[in-house]
Formats: structure tokens, C-alpha cells, sequence
């Protein structure tokens, strides 16, 4: 069974201001059900997928594809896609924890305030997709979502268009698993 990821666009003061005063989360999942205000519309992410496969599948791939990068392209890849992707280095692997590194990621498996949106946003806006191109062309990876590289960048292009969603409306991200 795959596990899927969930995501919402809050106001991130309201959403701060409810978890200091219910820290179990409760009032999250209530708030889904109930289309609370402060859960803001997500916008245009025509490439997000919600599974954790792809997400395994990119890591794995870009695992690969990073060996052939020069040390400046692949630091500069590193230090955004490390943010969203998974591996098997849970020192390498630094999701995005603005709420607190001690929150369950079950729960919350990553928090972004507005500001670090902004700053992530940046920092995508910076990469040049092609260099991946050519280490990609060098030695394509397999795997479901990644066998093009269309499909490959897929996953870095929905994390840019969700930071560039969040940005657009001043809104923290909450990206659940379940």
C-alpha cells in the first residue's frame, strides 16, 4: 500500500495559533472536513502527484543523476531537493519542519511558513533544469514516474508551482502522509 501525501494552503498564523492550543493535530483534520476559512484554495499545480512513489522514484533518480553533476550544480540541486526528496540518508533528507522538528511527520510530515515559501521559491527559480538534462541524457535512471524526463521533473516543477501558489496568496503550506 502506498502511502499518499496530502496538502493545504493555510493562514499561517491561525494555523500556529491552533496548534499551540491543540497540539494533537485534532483540529487539522476537523478543519479539512469542515473547509475551514483559513484553509486557502490551492491554486494551479498541474504537475503534483500525491503519491509517495514518485517521490521514490525521483530520489532514486536524482541519487543517480547527481554523481554526474559538477560539485557547484549539484550543491545547488542538493540544497533544494534534498528539502523534498526522499532518502535513505536521514542526515541528507531535510524536509521542510517550520512548525517544529519534533512534530510527527505522520501528522504533519512537513510545515512551511510564508517565508521559507518565499525563500524555497527563490531558490527554484535559480535552477536550470537542463544541467539535469544532460546528466539525465548520460545515464537515464528507471522507474515509473521517471522514465522521461518530462516525467522526472515533474516532480521538482510541483514543488515550484505549490511554492509558487503559496507565495502568490502570503499562505504557509501543510503537506500530509497518510
Amino acid at each position: 500500500m502506498s502511502v499518499e501525501y496530502g496538502v493545504e494552503l493555510v493562514e499561517w498564523q491561525t494555523f500556529v495559533a491552533l496548534w499551540n492550543e491543540h497540539p494533537d493535530g485534532e483540529f487539522f483534520r476537523e478543519a479539512e472536513e469542515l473547509g475551514a476559512d483559513w484553509l486557502l484554495p490551492l491554486g494551479p499545480c498541474p504537475h503534483w502527484v500525491s503519491s509517495m512513489d514518485a517521490a521514490i522514484d525521483f530520489s532514486d533518480a536524482f541519487k543517480r543523476l547527481r554523481a554526474h553533476l559538477d560539485e557547484p550544480q549539484r550543491e545547488r540541486f542538493e540544497a533544494f531537493f534534498l528539502r523534498f526528496c526522499l532518502t535513505d540518508d536521514r542526515e541528507a533528507f531535510r524536509p521542510p519542519r517550520d512548525l517544529g522538528e519534533e512534530i510527527d511527520e505522520m501528522l504533519f510530515f512537513s510545515t512551511i511558513s510564508p517565508e521559507s515559501a518565499r525563500q524555497l521559491l527563490e531558490q527554484w527559480q535559480h535552477l536550470d533544469m537542463t544541467d539535469l538534462r544532460e546528466a539525465y541524457d548520460q545515464s537515464p535512471p528507471a522507474g515509473f514516474y521517471v522514465d522521461t524526463f518530462e516525467d522526472f521533473s515533474n516532480y521538482p516543477r510541483m514543488w515550484g508551482d505549490l511554492l509558487q501558489s503559496a507565495v502568490e496568496k502570503g499562505a504557509g503550506i501543510v503537506i500530509t502522509a497518510a
